[in-house]
């Protein structure tokens, strides 16, 4: 009996430092936590967060650059505003930190949770950004897995309106392959247009911020404000370098055969621009299709059997994609042909446009010990009618063609004398 008077003073002791509340007021307690198994799996890829998803309300919270982006939605953040704006074809999403009330095109939308900052990072709430551009989402209790498929995708693509400049994402499609385009259009209807592609990326979540990312350096360096730039988001995860190239291969084929009639405009001259890995898409493309002229920016890997080896003898830290080739073909001792075939080395001869060539000469050690005698196949290898340049860069590494005024100098030199000619 004492015992229990003893607990009865205890828990009377407890409640009595419990603050108390107006009845009129409301109470409600909020159960959250952080768990790094929830898994979000878009596409069937699953996005990688740099900062673990957390569960609010029974809503699942996570990065906001990192869903929006994983959803080929583009993504602008007001700091002043505290308000995060996303847009993918003719659906625009607005969100504000502590707002439970989410717009969509111009539409209001009631949030159970709303977004947040954790950590220094905002996070948002997983169903509601993927439903609000109409992708399907299911829990696995089980597996503890949020689901989305964007292929039901039921937004309609923005009105292509003559005289109108837009930037958009656009997912197309050419012989059954599907692929994420950043298209920025100007307020002109007949374009030349400059197809753009991106240097490697290690996670396919990160390929939209790249794509827009290589969109916006080309325009830096592109005087003409009259040329349409479409920026390829070609996957790269879990791929064997060279894998990837149908992608990029089907943006191509989409401009040449398809943009006029999606777009309601008239495409004339096509250029191809790449960089780094992106560099190395475009001048395998050039031995492929004929276009108006193709720029290559330190390209690469110029050959995988001198760099995979560097990495099998402890020289260089392993990557993800040696890893990946090594589980595929062996080491290069074993198996050193497999290699050398996907090598830019051996895509040298046979091209079908005219290409310029920018390498900065305080590259990586890895390219620059290859640099000569790519050159040198290039120029054993001349095919008839068809120009080729190498323009060497003293004082810059890899990204000498954004850095140098005489890269730009060339880059819309090359453009423009190939846009002129007829």
């Amino acid at each position: 009996m004492k015992r229990i008077m003893g607990l009865v003073v205890i828990f009377m002791m407890v409640v009595s430092l419990v603050p108390a509340f107006p009845a009129s007021a409301a109470f409600s307690i909020h159960v959250s936590y952080t768990n790094d198994t929830i898994r979000v799996v878009v596409d069937g890829n699953r996005i990688q967060f740099d900062q673990p998803p957390r569960i609010e309300d029974r809503r699942t919270l996570v990065p906001l650059r990192a869903i929006f982006e994983a959803m080929g939605a583009r993504v602008e953040w007001n700091h002043d505003t505290q308000t995060v704006t996303a847009t993918r074809g003719g659906t625009t999403i607005i969100m504000q930190i502590g707002n439970n009330v989410m717009n969509k095109n111009g539409q209001n939308i009631t949030l159970d949770v709303p977004p947040q900052i954790v950590g220094g990072r905002t996070l948002v709430p997983t169903r509601a950004v993927a439903q609000g551009f109409g992708a399907k989402v299911d829990w696995d209790e089980n597996t503890r897995t949020v689901n989305i498929v964007k292929g039901v995708l039921e937004d309609k693509e923005p009105k292509y309106e003559e005289g109108k400049a837009y930037r958009t994402t656009k997912s197309i499609g050419y012989n059954g392959i599907k692929v994420d385009v950043v298209i920025d259009k100007p307020q002109n209807n007949e374009v030349d247009v400059l197809i753009a592609y991106h240097g490697t990326v290690s996670l396919d979540n990160k390929i939209l911020e790249a794509a827009n990312k290589t969109l916006d350096e080309f325009k830096k360096i592109l005087d003409r404000k009259d040329m349409m730039i479409v920026s390829v988001a070609y996957p790269e995860e879990n791929l064997l370098i060279g894998d990837n190239l149908p992608y990029a291969e089907a943006a191509l084929l989409w401009v040449k055969n398809r943009a006029d009639k999606e777009l309601g405009i008239t495409v004339n001259k096509i250029f191809l621009g790449g960089h780094s890995q992106g560099g190395y898409i475009v001048t395998r493309l050039n031995t492929l299709h004929q276009t108006n002229g193709v720029i290559a920016s330190a390209p690469g890997p110029l050959d995988l059997v001198y760099r995979m080896r560097l990495e099998e003898d402890g020289k260089i830290e392993k990557s993800i994609v040696g890893d990946l080739f090594r589980k595929v073909y062996g080491s290069t001792t074993e198996n050193p042909d497999a290699y050398a075939q996907r090598s830019l080395l051996n895509f040298t001869h046979a091209l079908k446009s005219d290409i310029i060539f920018v390498q900065g000469l305080q590259d990586s050690p890895i390219q620059m010990y290859s640099w000569p005698k790519f050159k040198n196949n290039v120029s054993a290898n001349p095919t008839n009618g068809i120009s080729y340049k190498f323009l060497d860069l003293q004082g810059y590494g890899h990204n000498a063609l954004f850095q140098s005024f005489q890269a730009k100098v060339e880059f819309n030199n090359f453009i423009h004398d190939r846009a002129t000619k007829r």
